[in-house]
């Protein structure tokens, strides 16, 4: 699937304010919950495409539902209203076990709000010769259009790319978890195109990622996706789609029901502690100590 990347960086030229920024911890559980940029849900938010879900009204923060394009589901961002920080990123059973469930009905508003902001920037002035947010299908043409303005070196270059699994845990987060770490030779700069060539010439690298998942200790039926990611532009990715999220969540569901019926079942045989066996000094005879 290809990146829908934000030109956060021509934005800023043309007199762009920004209201709303991540805060440190927002920036990690962004990138650790979805597979969006803390650039591009900054635009989100800034551009109003997202639901406003709050139900405490008075309070200095908001609930904001938006969906996400790369991982095709819904997100919740909260949202001091009065200095635009967003102080963290929810899944959507997250946000139903700490505030409230969020509907059936709101997560259509939210996409139906997304592909609405789509159509008017396709509709936009020819002026504007780049879209505030680019949708996966237009990426995907120009990245076509431009293989032959890549950059091509007379020489052997590396890239160091990460390679992470992004899953559902057990309380049904999305999350991701590095496996490995790989390097790919490259002549021509052109990222995607170097690691879909790496896929067809290394025919042992899918044998490394599910040894790697066992040995992390992840369920390959919770594993939705794998995500090559460029070390020196972690924006630079590519994803390779494993199986639907919503299939990753049922069976992360189905390993969290089954670990607490063990859990119940091995209740009996637990102990609060560890009993050893005595030493044997403890259990030989002791002579009484000599008096002088």
């Amino acid at each position: 699937m290809a990146d829908a990347d934000v030109t956060f960086s021509d934005l800023i030229k043309r007199g762009r304010q920004c209201f709303a920024y991540p805060s440190r911890h927002a920036e990690k559980r962004i990138r650790q919950r979805t597979s969006l940029t803390p650039k591009e849900l900054i635009l989100l938010l800034d551009e109003n495409v997202c639901v406003d879900i709050s139900q405490k009204y008075g309070l200095s923060k908001r609930h904001l539902l938006f969906y996400s394009p790369k991982d095709k589901y819904y997100y919740v961002a909260l949202q001091n209203v009065n200095t635009g920080k967003v102080i963290t990123v929810w899944h959507l059973n997250y946000h139903r076990q700490l505030a409230w469930s969020v509907t059936q009905e709101q997560c259509a508003k939210a996409r139906k709000i997304y592909h609405d902001y789509l159509c008017e920037q396709q509709t936009a002035k020819a002026d504007d010769n780049e879209p505030l947010l680019c949708q996966p299908e237009a990426t995907a043409c120009r990245k076509q259009a431009n293989k032959r303005c890549k950059q091509v070196t007379a020489f052997k270059r590396v890239y160091k790319v990460y390679v992470k699994a992004s899953y559902i845990c057990e309380s049904g987060q999305a999350k991701r978890k590095t496996l490995l770490t790989l390097e790919v030779d490259y002549y021509i700069n052109d990222f995607e195109r170097s690691i879909k060539s790496l896929l067809k010439q290394d025919e042992t690298l899918f044998d490394k990622i599910n040894h790697q998942i066992r040995r992390k200790r992840l369920f390959h039926e919770s594993i939705y996706a794998i995500v090559f990611v460029n070390k020196k532009d972690l924006t630079d990715t590519y994803l390779i789609d494993v199986r639907p999220h919503w299939v990753a969540l049922e069976q992360a569901q189905k390993i969290a029901h089954k670990r607490k019926v063990m859990n119940r079942l091995l209740l009996d045989y637990q102990t609060p502690y560890v009993s050893l066996p005595l030493p044997i000094s403890m259990r030989l005879l002791r002579l009484p100590m000599p008096t002088s």
